[in-house]
């Protein structure tokens, strides 16, 4: 059987399968025998592109076990450098951050001392208009180059973090739920009710061929 012909059956099968209707006893029985007369074409499909499948795929993961050997190591080469460039940069805005420290200290000095010269002139007004001035340390920059902050976050109690979520701290989107794993536990617990749960059931059909 070429393509076209398991085509027009194929096509033929999805126009009857829109039209059944199940009323009866007996439309059930003649729907469960149209059910495996789809199984059964469904192997004939997957017979007829197998050979297909296992041709193009052999070819492709040959392609892409080559080109995976030719990558691997320019992103060994690429990993080292941006963990290079990394460590480098952390260490300049650690720099940075001690010397913004350090001139945020002398302003804040000048500021007090400014303060303190016009309150004891008995200018408390203009003394209360004496801020400290902002403090803008300069860092390289490299053209091409994006700089990003990254964090490091370790879950050290799943407990403690869903206590947060619950006092609000936490937003519930962090939290991702397992649906398959759930489903299975509350089955195998026989499970109708939990707090924050809607159990229901619905009948899913398995046909024999």
């Amino acid at each position: 059987m070429n393509e076209l012909e398991i085509r027009k059956e194929v096509d033929s099968l999805q126009a009857s399968a829109e039209a059944v209707k199940i009323t009866d006893a007996l439309s059930k029985q003649n729907a469960l025998e149209f059910t495996r007369a789809i199984k059964d074409k469904i192997e004939v499909v997957k017979d007829h592109y197998a050979p297909f499948k296992k041709k193009s795929y052999a070819a492709w993961k040959a392609v892409v076990a080559s080109e995976t050997e030719m990558l691997k190591p320019l992103e060994i080469a690429e990993k080292i450098i941006k963990s290079e460039l990394s460590r480098y940069l952390t260490l300049q805005e650690e720099i940075a951050n001690k010397e913004r420290a350090r001139l945020e200290n002398i302003e804040a000095a000048k500021a007090a001392k400014e303060r303190a010269r016009l309150i004891k002139k008995g200018l408390e007004d203009e003394a209360d208009l004496v801020f400290v001035k902002p403090v803008v340390v300069e860092q390289e920059k490299t053209a091409g180059v994006i700089e990003k902050t990254e964090i490091t976050v370790e879950i050290t109690s799943v407990k403690e973090v869903c206590q947060a979520v619950i006092a609000g701290v936490l937003p519930p989107v962090i939290i991702e739920i397992n649906q398959n794993k759930l489903k299975s536990f509350i089955k195998s617990m026989c499970l109708t009710s939990v707090p924050g749960l809607n159990i229901g059931s619905q009948k899913s059909v398995a046909i024999r061929r």
